[in-house]
């Protein structure tokens, strides 16, 4: 269950590198000088770095894990990491409904959990909050989401959106 958060920690070492050393630099700066300034930015900078941008991707990714063990014909899952991304892709075969699902579970997660710290933190929540922007079809979850929709008949193949009615494609259903 922990492999997605490892796989992201793993991934963003360097700006984990870089909280830990400006934590131990303010420490260091504060004890000698007695200034709290430079305490405060590092302490920005963990909040964001790694409650913010490392938790909410490692929660991200680990709720797309969790769902994808509970499908019974995802055989395996290969991840792939570049500079810039982190990519989990089932093995198998998955209903549309389990497309779905499984593209939500990612930023869903992060959405309620960043209403929930709204009101304690506001930058770290807004962190959280704007994964709802990889629902966009630029994005994997975006795209599982059209392809689900696309299996169920609701868009067509311009993604333009598809009456659930019966008629037939291009029908008086439209």
């Amino acid at each position: 269950m922990w492999a997605a958060a490892r796989l992201v920690v793993t991934q963003v070492w360097p700006l984990l590198a870089l909280a830990a050393v400006a934590v131990l630099a303010s420490a260091v700066v504060t004890v000698t000088t007695g200034a709290i300034a430079t305490a405060q930015a590092a302490w920005w900078l963990v909040r964001v770095a790694v409650l913010g941008l490392v938790g909410s991707f490692a929660l991200h990714e680990t709720m797309h894990l969790v769902l994808l063990r509970r499908v019974e014909t995802v055989r395996t899952v290969v991840v792939a990491r570049d500079r810039w991304r982190v990519s989990i892709t089932p093995v198998g075969t998955m209903t549309p409904r389990q497309v779905a699902t499984t593209a939500l579970a990612g930023p869903g997660s992060c959405v309620l959990l960043g209403l929930v710290l709204l009101p304690v933190d506001a930058l770290v929540a807004a962190i959280y909050l704007a994964h709802v922007l990889q629902l966009l079809p630029v994005f994997g979850d975006g795209r599982a989401l059209v392809h689900a929709a696309l299996s169920r008949g609701l868009v067509d193949d311009d993604g333009a959106p598809v009456s659930p009615s019966p008629s037939p494609p291009g029908g008086p259903g439209r």
